[in-house]
């Protein structure tokens, strides 16, 4: 379970670090607004960063896993909601 939620840690923190990137004008690879990327960032890193501390730092890696899982269920209610409620044209 340990390697489980270290992995998600580690995903969220590279998208993190290159939504930080982004943001900088470092990289320049992302499609998406300003804003839309630095909350992306904060997630990323956040999460990724809590997760990665909880896996290794913490007792509790069932809570470690739902943080490392709670920026993707996130973007996938956004996007569903996104999908319904949108103009199909």
């Amino acid at each position: 379970m340990r390697i489980l939620v270290s992995l998600v840690a580690a995903l969220n923190l590279w998208f993190g670090v290159r939504a930080a990137l982004n943001v900088l004008g470092i990289l320049q690879t992302s499609k998406y607004g300003t804003p839309t990327t630095v909350l992306a960032a904060l997630l990323g890193l956040g999460l990724g960063g809590y997760g990665a501390w909880l896996a290794w730092m913490g007792k509790d890696l069932r809570h470690g896993l739902l943080v490392g899982l709670a920026p993707w269920v996130l973007g996938v209610v956004v996007v569903f909601i996104s999908l319904v409620v949108g103009d199909p044209r």
